[in-house]
């Protein structure tokens, strides 16, 4: 009998054991996603910055990447796999693929909802859109766009 009591208290330590382990397993995974996607939306930030960077030197709009990694202004350690720079009838958008990286490789994945989280913050979005006022509309899936500037951004007015 005292050998079945020892046998069930280990029975429920180990339970416990796997239970806490689940679980900081799942924490490290999620902070892994925050963090993906933190990065994620700081590079598309620089790449917005340095967009700006590279009107400033050139008086015109980046087209490419390469563009704005030419530019001296604009370099800077931006790591731009999977992100461009999309151009959608004058409005300027930074686009991150995650299909190209692998970093989002599908809808659902826990770096596409850490973004989704941040939607606001950093106003991504699901698809490029004309509208200036358009709330930020990313829920998921592999690609996402940031507004570098609108169609009728003027620079010129600001001052």
């Amino acid at each position: 009998m005292n050998s079945e009591k020892k046998h069930a208290g280990l029975i429920v330590v180990g339970l416990a054991i796997l239970i806490f382990g689940g679980f900081v397993y799942y924490s490290g995974d999620n902070m892994k996603a925050s963090a993906e996607a933190h990065k994620i939306a700081a590079d598309m930030n620089n790449v917005r910055a340095s967009a700006f960077a590279y009107y400033s030197e050139t008086d015109s709009w980046p087209q490419a990447i390469a563009d704005i990694q030419r530019q001296e202004a604009s370099k800077t350690a931006i790591d731009t796999r999977g992100l461009s720079v999309v151009n959608d009838d004058g409005a300027l958008f930074v686009r991150y693929d995650g299909a190209e990286t692998a970093l989002i490789p599908k809808d659902g994945n826990r770096v596409a909802k850490e973004l989704a989280v941040l939607k606001e913050e950093d106003r991504l979005y699901a698809e490029p859109t004309s509208d200036a006022k358009a709330a930020p509309d990313y829920a998921g899936g592999t690609s996402v766009y940031m507004l570098i500037k609108t169609k009728d951004y003027d620079p010129n007015s600001q001052f």
